[in-house]
């Protein structure tokens, strides 16, 4: 029997962290408590954000070591990159909506500037959802950056723009843990201070070599 390729092994592991957040969903909620327009619109928007977290993750580690992962596995893999991105933003752009869509079942309220200028609500709260309305302004920056990177005034610097998907990840894991509860909950808890782990790794190796480049440029 011959031994499954390593593009299969990196999808079958890629694959396993997307049960995650459906995996925690499923165990915090009882059977049948789902039972209302508004708890339905809760759930997706819960499924939303956690699969958004594990995805952006995996988005960082493909584009930090690229290079190697291209090496190992094959040119497929940055197809896969871009073709994930893509699905990433679907995704980055359905969750906010459902949070107006709740706004909609519960006050009867439609206004779209609620996406950056959130409504009246606990003062703590406000500034653990502040923390995830960032992260939707980087990550819009950041893709419209990869975009019109072929053109003049980006070729260049659309890379070094880039580095915005960091800070957004940064400001995604301080908005999933604070609010709600399902980022304390296992496994996606695991999952989270792993990848936390793994990405601060990743921001410090970019560090290193952007301050031993500088170095030797000086020397």
């Amino acid at each position: 029997m011959p031994l499954p390729s390593k593009k299969s092994i990196f999808l079958y592991i890629w694959f396993i962290t997307l049960l995650i957040a459906p995996l925690t969903i499923l165990r915090v909620t009882s059977p049948g408590s789902i039972d209302t327009g508004i708890l339905i619109t809760n759930f997706f928007q819960r499924l939303t954000g956690l699969t958004v977290f594990i995805l952006l993750f995996w988005q960082l580690i493909l584009g930090s070591f690229m290079p190697t992962l291209t090496d190992k596995l094959g040119g497929w893999i940055f197809k896969f990159h871009t073709a994930q991105g893509i699905y990433i933003y679907g995704l980055i752009l359905i969750h906010p909506l459902t949070y107006l869509l709740l706004n909609i079942q519960k006050y009867g309220i439609f206004n779209p500037f609620n996406l950056f200028f959130p409504m009246a609500m606990d003062s703590n709260e406000l500034i653990w959802i502040s923390f995830g309305r960032f992260a939707f302004i980087l990550l819009n920056l950041s893709v419209i950056t990869a975009y019109f990177r072929t053109k003049t005034f980006l070729r260049n610097k659309w890379r070094a723009l880039h580095v915005l998907n960091y800070v957004a990840f940064i400001a995604m894991a301080i908005h999933t843990y604070f609010v709600g509860t399902d980022s304390w909950e296992p496994p996606f808890s695991y999952f989270y201070w792993i990848s936390i782990s793994i990405v601060g790794f990743a921001i410090l190796r970019r560090i290193y070599i952007k301050l031993n480049f500088f170095h030797k440029e000086l020397a």
